[in-house]
């Protein structure tokens, strides 16, 4: 992976579940902010995604951050001009395909969608 192509601020947010008044209500505080990639997918790619998580349409390559699960969100924050950009996305696939744990591929989509 070239460091170079891993040009997002990404938070990786982490899941924590309270039980109020018998209901279990899910919060998200950002465990860490790494550098990463995000990818629309198109074409093939959409379609290889799709053959392991139906709903994928964005990948987001980080470097290995051990712990990560399909719990957690991953975030982008940045400001564009005057334009504060705020995309959460829900990941529904970790692929580890480096199995000395340098990245993680992670198949999201994007939340509100």
């Amino acid at each position: 992976m070239e460091p170079g192509q891993l040009r997002h601020r990404i938070q990786i947010r982490e899941p924590s579940d309270a039980n109020v008044d018998g209901q279990v209500t899910t919060t998200f505080s950002t465990a860490a902010t790494v550098w990463g990639a995000i990818e629309y997918l198109g074409g093939r790619e959409l379609y290889e995604a799709h053959q392991v998580a139906a709903r994928a349409d964005v990948q987001i390559t980080l470097r290995f951050y051990s712990g990560l699960t399909t719990r957690h969100q991953l975030r982008q924050v940045h400001t564009d001009g005057s334009v504060v950009v705020d995309r959460t996305f829900e990941i529904v696939h970790i692929d580890r395909r480096d199995v000395r744990n340098h990245e993680l591929r992670c198949l999201c989509i994007e939340a509100g969608d």
